[in-house]
């Protein structure tokens, strides 16, 4: 099943569009009339759909995150933060190149 947003009105700017229909979530911003949302159908039996529309309390933060610390604040404003934990995922890792013999391996010839 697809689902189009055609339009939107009276909702404030940066808000998020977020339909949920049996275990999947598909999220945009309102402002992208014409975007599409697709589901799995379901012929089995009709499901009800989740509508939300979704506004930011606080404005984006943009957030450089360093590989060496496990932990770090996200703060919004003086009361509004979170505390985020970043961790390895094995089977997300790009695996690490060996470049041990790498300079004895036929390349480009040595510059005279």
């Amino acid at each position: 099943m697809e689902v189009v947003l055609l339009s939107s009105e009276g909702l404030p700017e940066g808000s998020v569009l977020s339909l949920k229909w049996g275990d999947l979530k598909r999220q945009a911003p309102v402002s992208q009339t014409g975007q599409h949302f697709r589901f799995n159908d379901s012929p089995a039996q009709p499901l009800q759909m989740k509508v939300e529309v979704l506004t930011p309390l606080a404005p984006a933060q943009m957030v450089s995150i360093n590989p060496m610390q496990e932990t770090f604040e996200v703060a919004f404003d003086p009361q509004m933060k979170v505390r985020l934990q970043q961790r390895p995922v094995s089977e997300l890792q790009r695996p690490v190149v060996d470049i041990t013999n790498a300079a004895d391996g036929k390349g480009l010839p040595a510059r005279s």
